[in-house]
């Protein structure tokens, strides 16, 4: 029923969806290899994406390297992200969200030992929204960072924005 392909550039229809869910056109990382979109089958027009990438734990806020620094044991610091992650409502609860998570993680794992998720926590709520997949790939919750998205132009709250960032690590599994 789906395809998922290698998301190697934007498009105007990614960048619409982009605008639609997360409420920016622009896309915070691709790289080529780390992330993918889908369609129907026999389709063109994308359903979802999902990007991620490398990158090193000091290219994260400082914030964030309090939280995850302590859990890098034997690490380079080189690390995986797991950045946005987009199904289009009509679509959700089809597995494709799961899918996205194996297919990032499968090629992650590949280079690197750990990978972290910075997830959107909406004031209010405690959870985000990605916990129980999150959790299910082995993910395990280091905290919440409050006010994390302050002044980068919020879907829900603008520049003013109280919302939080659950930070979660997953250390790659040993075979």
């Amino acid at each position: 029923m789906f395809e998922y392909h290698p998301l190697v550039e934007e498009t105007s229809e990614l960048r619409q969806l982009a605008k639609d869910h997360l409420g920016e056109e622009d896309f915070l990382e691709i790289t080529p290899g780390y992330s993918f979109y889908v369609t129907l089958k026999g389709d063109v027009r994308p359903l979802g994406f999902a990007t991620s990438c490398i990158s090193f734990i000091w290219d994260a806020t400082p914030k964030i390297q309090r939280l995850v620094n302590p859990h890098l044991e034997g690490c380079s610091k080189k690390i995986g992200w797991l950045c946005n992650s987009v199904v289009h409502p009509a679509w959700q609860r089809r597995g494709i969200g799961r899918k996205f998570y194996e297919l990032r993680l499968a090629e992650l794992d590949k280079e690197v030992g750990y990978v972290l998720i910075s997830a959107w926590v909406p004031p209010g709520t405690e959870r985000a929204n990605v916990a129980g997949l999150a959790e299910r790939f082995g993910f395990k919750l280091l905290g919440v960072v409050p006010e994390f998205w302050a002044g980068c132009g919020c879907p829900s709250c603008g520049d003013a924005c109280t919302c939080g960032a659950a930070v979660y690590l997953r250390r790659k599994p040993r075979r």
